[in-house]
């Protein structure tokens, strides 16, 4: 596993977001489309560790699924993936698995290959904990200006039991 920190790399975040169904692309069934849109349906795992969650590295071993649409216009290029996920984070010996939730993202690249938007809105997460109380977080974020790989704190919305979370995962 790579320790992804797109405070360092921002567009990461868009190939983090994407990156399931990017790699998925040739094994995924096409579906109708918008006119000028490719459409396709995409599933399967993922592993990464982010250092943006808690003070220590947390694995995240997770599992996408949904469509993935790529449409030219005229400000570039816009991504737009509807998925739900299911991750198992893990840290210190310790593993916690989330329920099923579902979000939205979209990026656009202009012309020159620069990510000019990226927004997530919808479930960021909703993990169960040992406590009895649930690390979940949901609402609107502008990925590139929180510049994190892994946002639990939307832009608009609620986020609750993020340090109950790292404590579960400290151990």
């Amino acid at each position: 596993m790579r320790i992804l920190n797109s405070r360092k790399h921002p567009a990461r975040t868009l190939a983090v977001t994407c990156g399931s169904a990017a790699l998925l692309l040739c094994a995924a069934a096409p579906t109708p489309a918008e006119p000028n849109a490719s459409v396709t349906r995409f599933a399967g795992p993922f592993d990464l560790v982010t250092t943006d969650i808690c003070p220590f590295p947390v694995a995240d071993h997770g599992y996408q699924e949904g469509t993935l649409s790529i449409r030219d216009t005229a400000k570039g290029t816009l991504f737009s993936v509807s998925a739900r996920e299911q991750d198992t984070f893990s840290a210190n010996g310790v593993s916690l698995t989330s329920n099923w939730y579902a979000y939205h993202f979209e990026g656009l690249v202009d012309a020159h290959g620069d990510v000019v938007r990226q927004t997530t809105s919808g479930v960021l997460v909703n993990v169960p904990l040992p406590d009895g109380s649930t690390f979940f977080s949901a609402g609107r974020v502008d990925m590139l200006a929180s510049g994190s790989s892994f946002v639990t704190v939307p832009d608009v919305g609620t986020s609750r039991g993020k340090d109950a979370f790292c404590a579960a995962l400290s151990g």
